[in-house]
């Protein structure tokens, strides 16, 4: 049995979002499990240097892919990160040079078949639950502290 991501975070369930909405506030996660997916989206995952990841969280997925995405519109930034089976495979970090967000929309596609802005998604990601919680804790004292 996997160790949890945030083993010492008490999680209290919020009301449902969609995949539309992975940018959660620091206090708090989205998460969705299919068959051979698992969907986490959480604050510290949005961070410019992919390989920096704690490596608990790499070890987490261990025996599968992990795919990290991370785009802001604010600053003009994208990044993305591969892992296959807790090793880094690919890495890409890019600020405003080179267009990050139509790099991160086109990312989107071709990594999970959807996109937030564009009309050529393979499907909705409207139509996609997550299961949102409250952490006990916020994700500045896990991680900077």
């Amino acid at each position: 049995m996997r160790e949890p991501v945030f083993p010492l975070d008490t999680l209290e369930p919020l009301s449902d979002d969609t995949l539309s909405n992975t940018s959660p506030p620091g206090n708090e996660l989205a998460i969705a499990s299919f068959p051979g997916l698992s969907i986490v989206a959480a604050r510290e995952f949005g961070i410019d240097r992919p390989s920096t990841l704690p490596p608990s969280l790499v070890q987490f997925g261990v025996g599968r892919s992990t795919c990290l995405h991370a785009m802001h519109s604010v600053v003009d930034w994208f990044a993305y990160a591969i892992w296959k089976d807790g090793v880094l495979h690919r890495l890409l970090s890019v600020s405003p040079d080179v267009h990050p967000l139509e790099l991160g929309e086109a990312a989107l596609l071709e990594l999970f078949g959807f996109q937030l802005e564009g009309t050529t998604s393979h499907f909705e990601p409207e139509d996609i639950p997550l299961m949102r919680f409250k952490r006990s804790r916020s994700w500045r004292k896990k991680w900077f502290s």
